[in-house]
């Protein structure tokens, strides 16, 4: 056995020698292994290719149960609760990397053992073609038994020590590093041995380099492609997309002096399976080629299309046929309709056309990209969501309906969904709230009036909040049209805003009515929507009570809101004192508006305090006859 790099069958990967392969950081202690094993683990190129990282540290006990289960862990990011046997475990995490391109550090591994490597080998064979195992060791007898490309970390001489203490003492900066006229660094090479081995746990196919026109370019592989222009009075379409059988990224580096190349793409760059250019200005309306609309039905493989901020009019039929396509941006474009055959990329998991201004209906099917998580109506024109989309977009996690869009009978089909705004102040709330326990923000909340969109008479018991008792997971709320909340204090109390820990703003929102007889039942309601102790911002509209609750005044202010920041108090026209300010440790914005009841402002802003002044600012809009004692 070549000592070196021992064969794959004594590592117990005869199976499937092709998918997973090791390589090895050898150095003494003290010389950054572990350091340059993380940058190669953060590095952007390492992030986008592979689909699962995890990272282990060994040390010297060489526990295959502990190393299975740390893996599990940094794959999933929870506490992985001990199962029964090694073997349990090992199943387990092989239902994890099945089929996936993974990245595994084995930080700091001691064990010489070639059968407990071949043991552990054997669990982890079951990843995606281009799976790596990266070892950090000081000895190169583990490196052998691990086998694969050992990369040796030697110490510095003591010139290149002095050196380098001089140019740090000195700041005389260095040759890879650019500075701007502040002095601040704006780029800096990557070490060459960082950019190896990211290389090295990299695909050769995974990244390519082509001319436009050149067709004779081997690159029926590759997976991203980058395009390298000529000078020229035109675009043609590129020759070498047509050999791109497998081509998931496209990137056109736009020379800043070649001022036609604007006309491909806009800049993009921060994901992994995109076409995009790098290069250009992000508030530009650029042109897309006509070829690429032409051509786009045969990218079969593309993940990631960003055309946002064209001038693009028409999405193309054939974009139906991009069956494994999970990222499409059309924002910002002037784009009327979306083709019926989007309906059909059933893999799409982002779909974005936000600020659409000409959009005004979306395609009636759109329910069947099950896969959606997020619908953002911001800047068009869509009043109605399809049916399809309220039963059939179950995976939905942010929707976002603004303005224009009126909000949906019924949303008990959306059970992922974490947020949900509008801005649809006269519309009945949905249906179904209260089954969507994952809800992180609500803005906002519409409190019913009795008996609506067909409630019987015997729901005429209900306070109109009580469908948030069970939303325990909301950090952000706005509750409107509390003059309709029914049973005072106790019908206010059923929406449980107590009991929601994660809370942390609050909007308390009351409408104008002729009632004259309201200011009693505000003063109830607002009593019985007490929050959480660790609410940072409230903001309390509208409201008609002569007094605050009692959760507000006094020293039950600071006990019941100890963290809050934010205050502010708009149009509460008939309360005649304020809560006591002063009492609150943490307040730093402090706004009251319209509330023409408070004739001074006296000691409720002492701060009771003797270890530390609190500052608070107060923002005072010109109430009648109030004076400061």
């Amino acid at each position: 056995m070549d000592k070196s790099s021992p064969s794959t069958s004594s590592l117990g990967i005869s199976s499937r020698p092709d998918n997973i392969s090791t390589l090895s950081i050898v150095g003494m202690g003290g010389l950054v292994k572990t350091t340059v094993a993380q940058m190669v683990y953060k590095d952007d190129s390492i992030v986008r290719n592979f689909e699962l990282r995890a990272w282990v540290c060994v040390f010297d006990n060489f526990d295959i149960y502990k190393i299975l289960r740390d893996t599990a862990e940094s794959i999933t990011r929870n506490k992985y609760e001990n199962p029964s046997n090694v073997d349990v475990l090992a199943n387990q995490v092989k239902e994890m990397l099945i089929g996936k391109k993974y990245l595994l550090v084995l930080d700091d591994l001691w064990n010489e053992d070639v059968g407990d490597w071949e043991k552990l080998k054997s669990y982890l064979i079951h990843g995606g073609m281009g799976s790596k195992i990266l070892v950090t060791t000081r000895s190169h007898k583990v490196a052998s038994v691990v086998g694969g490309k050992i990369h040796d970390l030697e110490k510095l001489s003591d010139d290149i020590c002095w050196s380098i203490k001089e140019e740090k003492i000195l700041c005389r900066g260095g040759a890879d590093v650019q500075k701007d006229e502040l002095g601040s660094i704006r780029t800096c090479k990557m070490h060459d041995l960082v950019h190896d081995l990211a290389m090295s746990v990299q695909d050769p196919n995974e990244f390519g380099i082509a001319k436009v026109e050149d067709g004779k370019e081997e690159i029926s592989q590759v997976r991203r492609l980058q395009l390298l222009f000529d000078e020229g009075p035109r675009l043609a379409s590129p020759n070498v997309l047509l050999n791109a059988m497998k081509l998931r990224t496209l990137i056109a580096v736009e020379p800043y002096d070649f001022s036609h190349i604007n006309s491909l793409f806009r800049c993009r760059c921060h994901c992994s399976t995109v076409v995009k250019p790098l290069g250009g200005d992000t508030t530009s309306i650029n042109h897309v080629p006509s070829w690429f609309l032409r051509e786009i039905g045969n990218f079969k493989s593309l993940r990631h299309l960003d055309i946002s901020y064209s001038d693009i009019k028409h999405i193309p039929e054939n974009i139906g046929s991009l069956e494994h396509l999970r990222f499409l941006d059309l924002s910002y474009t002037p784009i009327s309709k979306l083709p019926d055959s989007i309906t059909c990329i059933s893999s799409l998991r982002t779909l974005k056309f936000d600020y659409c201004w000409n959009l005004d209906a979306l395609p009636t099917e759109l329910g069947g990209l099950t896969q959606l998580r997020r619908l953002n109506l911001e800047g068009t024109g869509i009043e109605v969501l399809p049916v399809s989309c309220i039963k059939n977009l179950w995976n939905l996690e942010i929707v976002e309906l603004r303005s224009y869009c009126k909000l949906p009978r019924e949303i008990n089909n959306w059970p992922k969904l974490r947020i949900l705004t509008h801005s649809r102040d006269d519309d009945v709330m949905s249906k179904g709230i209260e089954r969507l326990t994952c809800l992180e923000i609500l803005e906002d909340y519409m409190v019913r009036k009795e008996n609506v969109i067909g409630e019987s008479p015997n729901n005429s018991c209900g306070s109109g909040v009580e469908e948030m008792a069970g939303l325990n997971s909301l950090e952000v709320l706005g509750i409107r049209n509390l003059e309709n909340v029914r049973g005072a204090k106790e019908g206010a109390e059923r929406a449980k805003l107590k009991d929601k820990q994660h809370l942390v703003r609050l909007g308390l929102y009351w409408g104008s009515t002729d009632d004259d007889s309201r200011s009693m039942k505000d003063c109830k309601v607002l009593e019985g929507l007490q929050p959480h102790s660790n609410l940072r911002k409230l903001y309390i509209y509208g409201f008609s009570g002569v007094n605050l609750p009692n959760w507000m005044v006094g020293c039950s202010l600071s006990n019941c809101l100890p963290n809050l920041v934010t205050l502010t108090l708009t149009d509460c026209s008939n309360c005649e004192k304020l809560p006591a300010l002063g009492m609150l440790p943490f307040l730093q914005y402090l706004k009251i508006a319209k509330m023409k009841s408070v004739k001074c402002l006296g000691e409720e802003f002492i701060i009771n305090n003797n270890e530390k002044k609190t500052a608070v600012v107060l923002l005072q809009r010109d109430p009648p006859q109030c004076s400061l004692l």
